[in-house]
C-alpha cells in the first residue's frame, strides 16, 4: 500500500474518532465517560496503519504522537 493512501485512511480513522467522541460529549458534557468499544477498535486501527507507514518511511512520525497526546 502506497503511503498517501495510508494517510487517507489515518485521515478517515481520525475523523471518525473525533465524531464518535464528540458525539459522546454531546451526551452528557458533565459525565466522566469511558471511550466507547467503537472508539477503541478505531484507535486499534490507527495504530495498524500507523505502524504500516512507519515501516515504509524513517520520517518522524511527530502526528501520530501529536495524535496519541489528544487522546
Amino acid at each position: 500500500m502506497f503511503i498517501e493512501e495510508l494517510a487517507k485512511k489515518q485521515t478517515i480513522i481520525k475523523s471518525k474518532v473525533t465524531i464518535s467522541f464528540l458525539k459522546k460529549l454531546d451526551a452528557d458534557p458533565y459525565k466522566d465517560q469511558e471511550l466507547p468499544l467503537s472508539v477503541e477498535r478505531l484507535l486499534s486501527k490507527y495504530d495498524e496503519v500507523q505502524s504500516q507507514i512507519e515501516a515504509l518511511t524513517d520520517v518522524d512520525m511527530d502526528e501520530h504522537t501529536k495524535f496519541e497526546d489528544v487522546i
